[in-house]
């Protein structure tokens, strides 16, 4: 969630104050009710220096809208106040406006709206502006892909402090894009957002350190900086911290503590934490067996596309594990992960030996279930 902030009064603010003192209080209070809790005051408060044309205020309403805080939620609404605070001027308000068109909420999905806003926001060496901007720039969205423009952004919105932008342009050293390659700086970047507990940049200075790639690699460090990002309810530092204890890689082999960790990424949706706990289910390893509880998370990671999942669930329909055995239901599975990008190991094999043992209207029918199941986006998948 994007930090409310209590912003200073724009000189045309201050007049407009003064013109109207029955309306004076209403923004201070507003920010007063907000930081006790009390959001359906604040929204009143905020609601009527808005109608005044305040873009502190429209800012902060839009705000409510967007989060649901005093009010019922609206994505329409929140973007309609953006929209007037952004218009003003409101360097905040087109940081936000620019991500409810980069994500399509409560507007239709607009690079070129979100990419006009994130620039407006970056003229005014808005962090949040820069950052973004700089992250459009990196992926080619809305213009021509321009790696030296994102690090020139990213390195901008770093040097006020921005976490995001710290641990992005350390992303470009780390793999040397818009910038000589450079471990060591890498690093530096890393570990400053890291020191100021930034998740994303714990995690990624651990993988550094686990690869060899600090000036004095660390598996100790590495753990420490997982086991801080885990603990900052990071999935994929949780499923890092995870796959230690299942390995055994600088910290005792400790299969229920890999499951705790697997656990807490499949609960935030993690596709991958998903898998990892499902195997440990399969196997008895550090859980009690449970195929039936194997199957439902292999599921929900084959929701999502994981071809691994994909995989284990072809051969549970095959061999009648935790569910009846199928022949059709484990070719469609065997089908959608062999034909993914990157398919397991034996997938491609697999599918080929199945399809060859069964009868040509079973194979059509795997076929076909497999196919609805692609178009639907894997959500339809059984």
């Amino acid at each position: 969630m994007r930090r409310f902030h209590r912003f200073v009064l724009s000189a045309f603010a201050v007049l407009l104050l003064a013109a109207t003192p029955a309306r004076a209080d209403d923004f201070e209070r507003g920010v007063e009710a907000f930081n006790s809790g009390d959001y359906q005051t604040a929204f009143s408060m905020f609601s009527q220096a808005a109608l005044l044309g305040r873009p502190n205020a429209q800012y902060n309403l839009g705000y409510l809208y967007e989060h649901g805080l005093g009010t019922t939620q609206s994505y329409a609404q929140a973007a309609s106040w953006y929209q007037q605070a952004a218009d003003q001027g409101y360097a905040s308000a087109q940081c936000n406006l620019g991500f409810l068109y980069q994500d399509g909420r409560g507007v239709m999905q607009d690079y070129v709206k979100a990419f006009k806003w994130f620039r407006e926001a970056a003229a005014q060496h808005r962090a949040c502006g820069e950052n973004n901007l700089g992250l459009l720039y990196e992926n080619g969205v809305a213009m021509a892909r321009d790696d030296a423009e994102a690090v020139k952004l990213f390195r901008r919105a770093a040097l006020q402090g921005d976490l995001r932008a710290m641990t992005n342009l350390a992303r470009m050293y780390r793999v040397g894009r818009g910038v000589q390659q450079d471990y060591g700086v890498a690093a530096d970047w890393y570990d400053r957002a890291a020191q100021q507990g930034f998740a994303p940049a714990q995690y990624a200075l651990a993988q550094m350190n686990e690869q060899g790639l600090t000036v004095s690699p660390s598996m100790n460090q590495a753990r420490n900086l997982y086991r801080m990002a885990a603990e900052s309810n990071y999935a994929p530092a949780q499923m890092a911290l995870g796959r230690l204890y299942e390995t055994g890689d600088g910290v005792t082999q400790d299969y229920f503590q890999a499951s705790v960790w697997y656990r807490k990424a499949a609960e935030q949706g993690d596709a991958a934490g998903q898998v990892a706990l499902a195997n440990l289910l399969l196997a008895g390893k550090g859980v009690d067996k449970d195929l039936q509880a194997a199957m439902r998370w292999y599921m929900k990671a084959a929701w999502q596309g994981a071809p691994d999942a994909q995989f284990a669930l072809g051969k549970m329909y095959m061999k009648g594990e935790g569910v009846p055995a199928d022949p059709v239901r484990a070719q469609m599975w065997f089908n959608l992960a062999a034909s993914s990008k990157n398919p397991p190991d034996g997938a491609v094999d697999l599918r080929n030996e199945s399809a060859a043992s069964l009868p040509e209207s079973q194979r059509f029918r795997a076929e076909e279930l497999a196919h609805q199941c692609w178009l639907n986006g894997f959500v339809t998948c059984q």
